[in-house]
């Protein structure tokens, strides 16, 4: 394509195709796709054999430069072909550009979006379900991250995925967080994590979330590393995880490096496990409230403790203050408060404890909740 050529426009109105690859998107084309009169505004039915959508072949695919908003209608899979890896249903090359604006995808065994330098928009109650290879453990549903990626999901909804849910990739060349926002939305019935990545020392991303619902996931956020990443978790709720290993609700291995966690005016709680785990953060942060800033989050009803501080060598300080726990447990008072308003003073502990408030080990670390 040539970057300065000027922006062709194409409106598909209607268009039904069960083929593999059947559009291909270059650059410098801006497309439009509505259901039309289609029965049901159902693009595709995925029916299985070769070349179709379900035998091995992404449907879709917006290339570099590409612009492609699908408004409205159903892109419907059979759930019958052969998996495909991380080919994904909707491949958003480098530059390039998906919006789902009120769109159903569903019944795919395969990823819904694989898009890891594309920028991808989900809005007004896109919904990706049943989506992911069955079997597949580490199988994802929607794949994002790397340089020049951002993901934006408003008011939709990822549900029924056999392995990982929201993959993140890191950003392999340059020093950008890339963007996920996440408004109003679900990730549920996720049998992996809602959301994860494994970056190691390489760079991660700026995660920012406001009114978030993680529920009846494996985890809720199983994530280790990536340097800079940040995560500003508000006005979410992290329940129902049923993982009974390394955490359940959160489960952050911060591997030494500079990420952040921040969360406020949240619930976690009703986990298989621990509510928030965190470990190895002596370079990193983790912010669940100040006493200026009060966490103002309810860490209730998990299984084993809320929040298990494992900093695994290393010096580290965890604030926690302002929030409510289980009342009258570990210190906590009638109220399950332990700093109170309004001034919300620290109440530090140290040392090794365990129960279901809070749980230190592995390192000389503070608490102040």
């Amino acid at each position: 394509s040539n970057p300065t050529a000027p922006l062709q426009t194409v409106s598909l109105n209607g268009v039904f195709s069960n083929c593999g690859d059947w559009l291909s998107i270059s650059g410098n084309a801006s497309v439009t796709m509505t259901p039309g009169s289609l029965p049901g505004g159902i693009y595709t039915t995925g029916t299985n054999g070769a070349g179709s959508p379900a035998g091995g072949n992404h449907w879709l695919a917006a290339a570099s430069g590409a612009q492609l908003l699908i408004q409205g209608g159903v892109i419907e899979g059979s759930q019958t072909g052969n998996p495909t890896g991380n080919t994904g249903v909707l491949l958003v090359g480098p530059g390039g550009a998906l919006t789902l604006d009120g769109v159903t995808l569903r019944n795919w065994v395969e990823p819904a979006i694989f898009a890891t330098q594309g920028v991808v928009t989900m809005r007004n109650a896109t919904l990706l379900d049943h989506v992911g290879e069955p079997g597949n453990a580490n199988g994802c549903a929607l794949v994002t991250g790397d340089r020049g990626s951002s993901l934006t999901m408003d008011h939709s909804t990822l549900s029924n995925v056999p392995g990982q849910g929201l993959c993140v990739k890191p950003t392999t060349i340059g020093t950008t967080h890339e963007p996920i926002q996440l408004t109003q939305c679900t990730i549920t019935l996720v049998a992996g994590a809602a959301i994860t990545g494994n970056l190691g020392g390489q760079i991660g991303p700026a995660i920012v979330s406001d009114g978030l619902t993680l529920t009846q996931n494996g985890w809720g956020i199983f994530w280790r590393g990536g340097n800079g990443t940040s995560f500003d978790l508000r006005n979410s709720t992290i329940t129902g995880s049923t993982a009974a290993g390394s955490g359940a609700g959160v489960f952050v291995d911060l591997q030494g490096t500079t990420l952040s966690f921040k969360l406020r005016s949240s619930t976690v709680g009703g986990n298989a496990a621990d509510g928030l785990l965190f470990s190895q953060f002596t370079n990193g942060t983790v912010d669940l409230g100040t006493s200026a800033d009060p966490g103002a989050n309810t860490f209730t009803g998990n299984a084993t403790t809320a929040l298990h501080v494992d900093a695994l060598g290393g010096l580290a300080t965890l604030n926690a203050v302002g929030n409510i726990w289980t009342a009258s447990q570990q210190g906590a008072d009638a109220n399950g408060r332990y700093s109170v308003p309004p001034n919300f003073t620290p109440v530090p502990k140290t040392g090794a404890a365990a129960g279901v408030n809070y749980k230190i080990e592995n390192a000389v670390s503070t608490l102040n909740l």
